[in-house]
């Protein structure tokens, strides 16, 4: 038969073991009894029996002693019990949380007890915690996350929105409550979504392809959702949408494609290189398209991996190779064209580009070369060259003819003009002969220019001059000046240009310096843009006074004589040479001025250059 005490130490075990104590408060003592799992948690003596008041400093802090005091006080007067969370002093250093419970004993109508338990909760206080911080830190994703968290209904109504999709569409969460999830989806999206959606099974979760979706501004956002079918979970009875806008990288997906389709399909080269090289002294080949492999001969897989070296051969230029290799070193684009060689052994030319590639960091990642087969180019240039070759030494011949037939005519005259009688008659032949060999210069010159395309005005000037004086008074002391800019015209500029300057020096030679040993003549030629400006200046007699004519007036019938009174030039009589400067400066498009101050004669001349 068993005895009360082994089952009240039975009790006591499974009460010590379950950390749970008891106590009792005797209100007609303001005793309260503790049981020893109570005294030996709090290091209290096993006779200790404190009354109300000792045993409210058992716990942690005045606020937690109030809320007993008031429970205590409050089932004393209503009959009401009380179930409590505080926190106790044990008999280390920490602190321990409890659960108090009170039941107040009534006895002839009043309150003679209150008896009570105290269970130590240290372990659910913390899942408690762990639940609470990890609740919060759910809601602070959910609320503060870039991804936008939905959850539908069986209806496909939404029945809670994140307030992520002010970022994402630029919508509120309570403009979205209870509206179909549908609605702003595209129209040619909506079937696809529907059904993949129904497919989910419960608890089970897919990934949507990215679809449409209108945002707050009426515009098409592409959005992709991981969808999770909770709706047999009576906690969410609903599906649970996680999505992101992928607008960005659709769209740069889309990019890629057609970027990609361009350089696949193009009928140009693109070759990429690594940035530098890694295991092999030069850079390896990561990718070429399908235009590289029709160009080259080579298949894809035996490039990828190999180097440029593939397509070099004994025409090569090094000098165009070393040329790409610097730039590359110092990550600048550069350009070259050299013989490759198919992988038939085949010569032809390639253009090649290259350009560094960098990340968003600005490192440096790859290299990308543009190749081109310019092989038919080279062969036309190759070609042009010959023909233009051919052509310039014909137009050399016909100059060479040409000024060998102005010699003989040149000559021809001359050799008149020393037979005349007449010396005016001799005079005009003599002048004839120095325009015709004024021609003839610039034919010379041409022909022994590198260019026939170009005749420069200055060294024109110089043998002109130097020619002149040798022709009509060489035992004469005239010095020349030159203060020229190199002005390259064509042919057809030059030879009028050419004459206005045998006409007006002429003149000068002739005239300027009657009755002197010596002279000067300064002659100056400046560019100012696209214009030519000539400036032919003596220090002669000069032209008799109110002797000044430019192209603006009519010219009249002049010779230059010298006054042997006023010691100047005067006008009489017909001069050809002022109607031949006009007429060319006319040709010319061009003006001149002719000017005398008493101590000289100055020809100024401007024309427009032909481009």
């Amino acid at each position: 038969m068993c005895t009360n005490r082994p089952i009240k130490e039975d009790l006591e075990r499974i009460l010590n073991k379950a950390e749970i104590g008891c106590w009792v408060l005797d209100l007609s003592t303001n005793q309260v009894n503790l049981s020893h799992v109570i005294k030996n948690l709090q290091g209290l003596p096993p006779g200790y029996n404190p009354d109300l008041e000792s045993s409210l400093t058992l716990f942690y802090d005045e606020l937690h002693r109030n809320l007993l005091r008031e429970a205590i006080e409050t089932a004393v007067k209503e009959g009401t019990d009380f179930d409590l969370e505080l926190k106790i002093r044990t008999a280390g250093p920490s602190r321990r949380w409890v659960r108090v419970t009170g039941e107040p004993v009534f006895e002839d109508g009043s309150c003679s007890r209150i008896i009570g338990s105290t269970q130590i909760i240290d372990k659910q206080k913390r899942v408690e915690h762990n639940l609470a911080r990890s609740e919060k830190r759910f809601k602070s994703l959910v609320q503060n996350g870039t991804d936008l968290i939905a959850v539908l209904d069986e209806q496909l109504h939404f029945s809670y929105v994140s307030p992520s999709v002010k970022k994402i569409l630029n919508l509120t969460s309570d403009s979205l409550l209870h509206q179909n999830a549908f609605e702003r989806l595209h129209q040619d999206d909506r079937d696809a979504v529907k059904d993949s959606v129904n497919s989910i099974a419960p608890f089970s979760r897919l990934t949507l392809e990215p679809y449409r979706y209108k945002d707050g501004d009426g515009n098409w956002r592409w959005i992709q959702s991981t969808v999770t079918n909770l709706c047999r979970d009576p906690d969410v009875s609903g599906f649970v949408i996680n999505s992101r806008d992928v607008t960005g990288e659709k769209n740069e997906k889309e990019r890629l494609k057609l970027l990609e389709s361009v350089i696949t399909h193009t009928t140009e080269a693109v070759v990429i290189v690594e940035a530098s090289p890694s295991t092999h002294p030069d850079r390896k080949i990561l990718y070429v398209n399908d235009a590289y492999c029709e160009i080259t001969g080579y298949k894809r897989d035996e490039v990828i991996g190999n180097t440029a070296n593939l397509l070099h051969g004994p025409e090569t230029d090094t000098e165009e190779l070393q040329k790409l290799l610097n730039a590359m070193k110092a990550w600048r684009p550069a350009k070259v064209e050299l013989i490759n060689y198919r992988k038939n052994g085949e010569p032809f030319w390639m253009h090649v580009s290259v350009v560094p590639v960098t990340n968003e960091h600005g490192e440096y990642t790859h290299w990308i070369s543009i190749e081109r087969d310019v092989t038919e180019r080279k062969k036309y240039q190759q070609e042009l060259l010959a023909s233009l070759k051919e052509k310039e030494t014909l137009l050399a011949e016909v100059h060479h003819r040409v000024m060998n037939n102005l010699a003989v005519i040149s000559g021809m005259l001359h050799l008149q003009a020393t037979e005349q009688d007449n010396d005016e008659l001799s005079l005009k032949l003599l002048d004839s002969v120095a325009r015709i060999k004024t021609i003839a210069t610039i034919h010379e010159q041409v022909y022994r220019n590198e260019t026939l395309s170009a005749v420069n005005l200055a060294k024109s000037i110089r043998k002109l001059s130097s020619d002149l004086v040798a022709v009509l008074n060489p035992d004469s002391d005239i010095r020349f000046q030159y203060d020229c800019d190199d002005i390259h015209v064509n042919i057809n500029q030059a030879v009028p240009f050419s004459l206005v300057v045998n006409e007006i020096i002429t003149n000068a030679i002739k005239h300027a310096f009657e009755g002197r040993e010596r002279g000067s003549i300064h002659c100056v030629l400046k560019r100012d843009g696209n214009m030519a400006e000539l400036k032919i200046k003596d220090d002669g007699v000069g032209l008799s006074t109110g002797f000044e004519q430019s192209s603006g007036v009519s010219f009249q019938e002049s010779v230059v004589e010298m006054d042997q009174e006023r010691d100047t030039r005067q006008a009489t009589g017909c001069g050809l040479g002022l109607q031949i400067v006009s007429a060319l400066s006319k040709q010319l498009r061009g003006s001149f001025r002719l000017r005398s101050n008493g101590s000289g004669a100055a020809f100024c001349f401007e024309f427009p250059l032909e481009r």
